[in-house]
């Protein structure tokens, strides 16, 4: 926020540029007393960085600027090289935990911001477990034990980069299976 005890502020402009203080991109442009601008008509390369200058003047015509760190443009959602390999373990000694493992997602422009992983009997779906934010771990334990037997669950991991642009990859389906086995008979002859 800009501020003048004295005379207090009149106006201020706004301008785009390629690089911090300059406004090659969007000559600087009259915003009024308001603290918001937006404009629309930019067409601005992705990946590329951009810096937001602000001038206010106040009432004596005195003015101050202020130019934001770099801006990366981002319109791409987050991508994985192959298939982001989601695998589900049932614990061999069966103590009700699920591991979910994955690949890690990439994004050339922004990084991963975040990860949601839910369970679900469907692809996408969190029918079993909603989705939960697991910050940027590419693996999360839950409990299974209220899986019901003999019924296909999918696990869906949803990567979000930090212009907030979402991926999602779905596992292959599982099937929860606590029964153990019976002994069989053995035959001879």
């Amino acid at each position: 926020d800009f501020t003048d005890s004295q005379s207090g502020v009149e106006k201020c402009s706004w301008g785009i540029g390629s690089q911090a203080g300059e406004t090659d991109v969007m000559d600087l442009t009259d915003n009024g007393a308001a603290v918001q601008a937006t404009n629309s008509s930019l067409s601005l390369q992705n990946g590329g960085e951009f810096f937001v200058t602000v001038v206010c003047f106040n009432h004596a015509g005195l003015s101050v600027s202020a130019t934001s760190t770099g801006i990366i443009v981002d319109v791409t959602r987050p991508s994985f090289d192959a298939l982001p390999v989601i695998t589900v373990a049932l614990h061999e000694t069966y103590d009700g935990i699920m591991t979910v493992r994955w690949r890690e997602f990439v994004d050339a422009e922004t990084d991963i911001w975040y990860y949601k992983v839910a369970v679900g009997t469907s692809p996408n779906g969190a029918q079993y477990s909603k989705f939960i934010h697991v910050g940027r771990n590419t693996s999360f334990e839950l409990s299974a034990r209220q899986m019901t037997d003999g019924e296909l669950y999918y696990a869906t991991v949803q990567a979000t980069n930090r212009a907030g642009l979402e991926s999602v990859a779905v596992s292959a389906p599982f099937i929860s299976d606590r029964i153990v086995p019976r002994p069989g008979i053995v035959l001879d002859g």
